[in-house]
């Protein structure tokens, strides 16, 4: 079974630095100081995430009515929170507990299938957005009243069954060669950025280049801003993984990566507020007023231009 761990250094790199002191060997005491002083902001940055992460859905979940966009915004916000609580868990594990192949192999497959979930629903959010702008008739009055639910549902199962089916032939089996989420969490990050930035870049010059696009549209804007956020943050990190798994190296750059992992999924909730606070400079408006201005603005815009209902989801979690 410990074979089966140092096989995996792969994707482990978003549980902890200590894998990567092979990065370092000249200086292993300058390299510890370096994963400590980069675990503790890691830390405090997950600690604000999580915050922010848990008043998004628990604002969305159960103070505010169900929207068919606000249903991915609220898978997402669940999907960077678990991997979030996962990473300081395991932050804490390994710095105060021994180590235990069971619990490390379910940190690990955990955050794969979480990190899978937000690469995942950026896209289909990204996707989502661009639709409603280029095709407001069809995604207001045509498209299934339940398909948001539904996407969620499929994201969320096409995201555990490879992290599932690893953790359970790793328990049982003394060594293996090849993983699934090996392989598939750096690929779905070069099939989902494509898409992400096709998607941006469309409705980028739709605000830009068309004169009835440029009121407000802040909703566009806070997904924009997301895509930029992963392209920075996460799509690198993919990138690093690819390179281990037809490589078998690990770059320098790879120190850092769950850092950017963590400050991707914390960074959200920052974003919704920013984008959608009043410019007034003395608004007191809560957190659940903005979010409801945000994410309600499109859905009314839409409606007046095809004069559809928007539909509401209440009491279900997808």
């Amino acid at each position: 079974q410990g074979a089966a761990l140092n096989s995996n250094k792969a994707v482990s790199i978003f549980l902890n630095w200590s894998n990567q002191a092979s990065l370092n060997q000249t200086n292993p005491k300058c390299c510890d100081y370096f994963r400590t002083i980069l675990s503790i902001f890691a830390m405090l940055i997950c600690g604000f995430g999580i915050l922010g992460n848990g008043m998004v859905i628990w604002l969305l979940g159960f103070f505010m009515k169900r929207k068919s966009f606000t249903t991915y915004i609220l898978n997402l916000a669940i999907a960077d929170f678990c991997f979030l609580v996962v990473t300081v868990s395991s932050f804490i594990y390994y710095f105060f507990a021994e180590v235990s192949t069971v619990i490390e192999l379910l940190f690990h497959y955990t955050n794969c299938m979480m990190f899978t979930a937000t690469q995942f629903l950026l896209t289909v959010i990204s996707v989502d957005r661009c639709v409603c702008v280029f095709f407001p008739l069809w995604h207001r009055c045509h498209r299934p009243t339940h398909l948001s639910a539904n996407i969620c549902a499929l994201l969320w199962i096409i995201s555990f069954l490879p992290s599932g089916i690893d953790f359970i032939l790793d328990i049982n089996a003394e060594q293996r060669n090849y993983r699934i989420t090996d392989y598939l969490v750096p690929v779905n990050g070069f099939l989902c950025f494509p898409l992400m930035v096709i998607s941006g870049l469309m409705i980028f010059s739709k605000i830009c280049y068309k004169s009835k696009q440029r009121r407000k549209r802040k909703l566009l804007i806070t997904i924009l801003i997301t895509v930029l956020f992963f392209s920075i943050f996460c799509f690198p990190v993919s990138v690093i993984l690819l390179t281990f798994v037809l490589f078998g190296h690990l770059p320098h750059s790879a120190t850092v990566s769950p850092l950017c992992a963590c400050i991707n999924s914390s960074i959200n909730p920052l974003i919704y507020y920013l984008v959608g606070r009043p410019t007034q400079r003395r608004s007191n408006k809560s957190m659940k007023a903005i979010l409801q201005k945000l994410f309600t603005e499109e859905e009314i815009c839409q409606n007046q231009k095809t004069g559809c209902k928007t539909w509401d989801y209440p009491g279900t979690m997808l």
